[in-house]
């Protein structure tokens, strides 16, 4: 099974992130001469514009434009294309469900922070199952798949099915 992009409310808050805040210090600072203080402020929306904003909106415009799938589940795994990370069914302990994620309780956490790219992820990731000495911080945003509204049940009940399918 292949899952798509859709817009939800990740895409809808970085949108408004690099909107808002950018639309705000253009208008504040065209009618105001900046001050030492200011220029911080100017210098921390653009470092999160460049770091976590744009990189977010260009990996959501990459998956739309190519039309990649987000999330393939079969027999045998579940990939999450967005971090592009690889779940074997035989390493899930339990996948629990919340309202926008898939929260992934591993049984070897570790083997899975070596597959993880993003810098600020990996470390996010090693931070908090240190911090709170959980096993598994790992989540999939089905926020962002296309799923029609009512389908949710049949895509846990498929994944489930898969996850069964595994053990045997």
């Amino acid at each position: 099974m292949r899952y798509y992009l859709r817009f939800g409310k990740a895409f809808r808050l970085s949108l408004l992130l690099l909107l808002y805040p950018g639309a705000y210090i253009a208008i504040y600072y065209s009618r105001h001469k900046p001050e030492k203080m200011d220029y911080l402020l100017i210098v921390l929306y653009s470092y999160l514009l460049v770091s976590i904003i744009l990189p977010r909106i260009f990996k959501f415009l990459y998956f739309i434009i190519r039309k990649r799938p987000v999330l393939t589940a079969n027999e045998t795994f579940i990939f999450d294309h967005y971090r592009n990370i690889k779940y074997d069914w035989d390493d899930i302990k339990e996948i629990i469900a919340t309202d926008n994620y898939l929260e992934i309780d591993l049984y070897q956490p570790e083997k899975y922070y070596l597959k993880i790219i993003n810098p600020f992820f990996k470390v996010k990731i090693k931070l908090l199952s240190y911090l709170f000495k959980r096993k598994s911080f790992f989540k999939i945003d089905i926020d962002i798949l296309d799923i029609k509204k009512g389908e949710n049940k049949n895509f846990l009940d498929s994944l489930n099915e898969f996850s069964m399918g595994a053990g045997d």
